[in-house]
């Protein structure tokens, strides 16, 4: 058996969707299959004892006021996820650079942090040593709250 449902969290409380999502057969991605975040993952499992939370949204600045850096929160049953959504930044003179102000920041994969050797995906926090020759890749625009302190020096 699959069941399969359609939530919206545009107001609250959250609802069902007027329109609901047929059941998904293959997952679908926001670009290129394997290489971009997971839009929808597929909902056949021959067992699956847990449930797939997928977060399809933005960040938004508290009233349309750019921000360095947004809290995101999401709360299904007892779990609890939260991280700072963060503005654009550059590496200039061997150091990030404070964020940009924004409204609206998507809540992406390829925006996520990753490792330093990381092919697949995401931004990089740090600089990476390949082939003998330094190679910067862009900075993430999401952080663990734990690490936001470090990031602005409080």
């Amino acid at each position: 058996m699959v069941l399969a449902a359609t939530f919206e969290a545009s107001r609250a409380p959250l609802h069902l969707a007027d329109e609901q999502a047929g059941i998904r057969l293959t997952d679908s991605h926001v670009g290129v299959p394997g290489q971009s975040s997971v839009r929808f993952t597929h909902e056949l499992a021959l067992f699956k004892p847990l449930v797939d939370v997928i977060i399809n949204g933005s960040a938004y600045a508290p009233g349309g006021r750019p921000a360095e850096r947004v809290s995101v929160e999401v709360r299904v049953g007892d779990v609890q996820k939260s991280l700072w959504a963060l503005g654009h930044r550059v590496w200039a003179a061997g150091s990030l650079t404070r964020p940009l102000p924004f409204t609206k920041m998507p809540l992406l994969w390829e925006r996520a942090m990753t490792s330093a050797g990381s092919k697949r995906g995401g931004h990089c926090f740090q600089r990476t040593l390949i082939r003998s020759t330094t190679r910067w890749r862009l900075p993430t625009n999401r952080a663990e709250p734990s690490s936001v302190a470090s990031l602005f020096g409080s």
